[in-house]
């Protein structure tokens, strides 16, 4: 589960996060993809449950 501001993620990620999330609450599906594929080419996935942001390593 993403939290902002966790170590285990630098602040650039955090920041891209931060942007899918607020994308998707504005539903402004263009800019949650490509944050979606910023994240993607950075090696994170990510996924929603619920209202969270799940992210892993790929």
């Amino acid at each position: 589960m993403w939290v902002d501001g966790t170590p285990a993620l630098d602040e650039s990620t955090h920041a891209l996060l931060r942007k899918r999330r607020r994308a998707i609450a504005d539903d402004r599906t263009g800019a949650a993809e490509e944050a979606r594929e910023e994240l993607r080419a950075r090696g994170i996935s990510v996924r929603d449950r619920g209202e969270a942001q799940q992210y892993r390593e790929v």
